[in-house]
């Protein structure tokens, strides 16, 4: 039976993924391994291969600009974006990094590099017509109960054995595909208090106090990547994800009932795909 007017629903919300491929883990745990502290949901995804252009790159030194061509691998073939990018005042040559192509690099008079460009940093500024679709494979979350840990640990450290059967099987299977990795940091939530038209006789105070309570309430972030994880796995049911399938149906897992304690009227999880 309804017992308030005003009802609480939160909205939780991530920021843009940081993307990077299986083979840079390490890399990364190296470079932005703080940055990377609060990152605890992490998708596992494929899309058509991409590679820098190793022939007809230039650099127009009167303009200060440099251009180049990105390739992405299609089943039956390949195509080729041009891209145009602005260079700094001591830029003198341009060059694609050793195999896989993966990188590009601006070198000064003497050969030296000066600025790197790896394809990631292209991916989100893509023109709309050609952007990479990602198929979500597996999606995953790293919250540990003794310690904190983020993404990097539960894929470099604890022998992610789902993330080698997946590059193994697209290996095998789709090569002209590859494995990325997708991390996201849900830092972000917003409180939404509305009514609906049901009204029923209730006290001032009493919808003050039910305003108040929802206001201040405090949410255990744990319980919190529990849901985002199982909310996403119901929304996308992936292919290599064996658990929470409609899980979401049947209202009994544990980060539900967490949820349902609480006392809210629902729940909305949003997943930056930029």
């Amino acid at each position: 039976m309804k017992e308030f007017n005003f009802e609480g629903t939160l909205d939780i919300y991530s920021d843009d993924p940081h993307i990077f491929q299986p083979t840079s883990l390490k890399q990364v745990k190296e470079e932005i391994y703080d940055a990377l502290q609060d990152h605890n949901i992490y998708i596992i995804a494929k899309t058509n291969m991409l590679y820098f252009h190793t022939e007809g790159m230039f650099i127009d030194k009167l303009e200060r600009l440099s251009y180049f061509h990105l390739i992405i691998r299609e089943k039956y073939g390949k195509y080729f974006i041009p891209i145009i990018s602005p260079i700094p005042e001591e830029a003198c040559k341009i060059e694609v990094g050793a195999y896989p192509h993966k990188e590009i690099h601006l070198l000064n008079k003497d050969g030296n590099i000066i600025r790197s460009l790896s394809v990631l940093n292209l991916i989100a500024s893509l023109h709309e017509e050609d952007k990479l679709n990602f198929e979500v494979l597996y999606i995953g979350k790293s919250f540990g109960n003794k310690k904190k840990l983020n993404i990097i640990n539960r894929l470099l450290d604890q022998n992610h054995k789902t993330l080698k059967r997946i590059i193994e099987d697209i290996h095998n299977t789709e090569p002209d595909m590859e494995t990325y990795v997708l991390g996201y940091n849900f830092k972000y939530e917003k409180r939404l208090i509305g009514t609906n038209h049901n009204w029923i006789d209730t006290s001032f105070n009493k919808e003050q106090e039910r305003i108040k309570y929802f206001s201040e309430l405090s949410i255990n972030r744990k319980y919190k990547i529990g849901l985002i994880e199982e909310a996403l796995i119901n929304y996308f049911a992936p292919k290599y994800n064996q658990l929470l399938k409609n899980s979401l149906n049947k209202l009994k897992s544990f980060s539900v009932g967490a949820f349902q304690k609480l006392d809210i009227s629902g729940i909305i999880v949003e997943l930056s795909t930029r």
